[in-house]
């Protein structure tokens, strides 16, 4: 089957355009999106990261500070003790 010049011009005059608009902007959009979404995602982690670390410190230090507590009270008690 052999074809003219003059019928290929013709069938793929018939074809229709390309898209361009919507397949060249997809992978663009989809990148900055995922980029956006994954900053976003990254950035509050590491607020709530920061927070449980600031509660957790609080907590050791109230800790400590009741140990302390009951260690002088401990210490005094046994002071008087002995006198």
């Amino acid at each position: 089957m052999h074809f003219s010049l003059k019928t290929k011009i013709i069938f793929f005059s018939s074809l229709p355009p390309p898209v361009a608009d919507g397949g060249d902007r997809k992978l663009p959009v989809a990148v900055v999106v995922s980029f956006t979404s994954g900053f976003f995602v990254g950035w509050q982690a590491c607020r709530l990261w920061r927070h449980f670390l600031n509660w957790w410190k609080e907590r050791l230090q109230e800790q400590l500070q009741e140990q302390l507590q009951e260690t002088s009270f401990s210490c005094s008690y046994q002071l008087i003790l002995n006198l």
